[in-house]
């Protein structure tokens, strides 16, 4: 089954994870489609939790300054937050870490590093205006 939306914009939490092993949103409305899983996927927390992904499809997210992001995540909405997985993101951009502070940028181009994720409370926080294009 492919369901579809239409352009959006969110302020729902999403968390940058070096480790992850997949994208997770837990927002149907951020993905542009989304085929739904069965079986779901089980995922495992830290914590030892177990949540499911019931769906996979693409997400265009943009972070700022025209930069837009364009992966495939689970679809897991018991998840508290979703994951933006540092390791999953293609090559093509350059993460930088500093001062507390996420940084993006595309390494094809000459644009400016964009503040991505802030540390706040152990966890790198998204702190910028996320559209959703659909």
């Amino acid at each position: 089954m492919l369901v579809t939306s239409s352009s959006s914009s969110h302020g729902h939490k999403w968390v940058v994870d070096l480790g992850a092993s997949h994208h997770i949103c837990n927002t149907r409305s951020a993905f542009r489609n989304l085929r739904l899983l069965r079986p779901p996927i089980s995922i495992l927390l830290g914590d030892c939790s177990e949540v499911f992904g019931i769906g996979k499809g693409e997400i265009s997210l943009e972070v700022g300054s025209g930069l837009v992001l364009v992966f495939t995540a689970l679809y897991a909405p018991a998840f508290s937050v979703s994951l933006l997985s540092i390791s999953q993101l293609p090559p093509k951009y350059s993460i930088i870490f500093r001062s507390n502070t996420c940084f993006i940028a595309d390494r094809r181009t000459t644009s400016p590093e964009i503040k991505l994720a802030i540390l706040d409370n152990g966890l790198y926080r998204l702190r910028v205006e996320i559209t959703y294009l659909n």
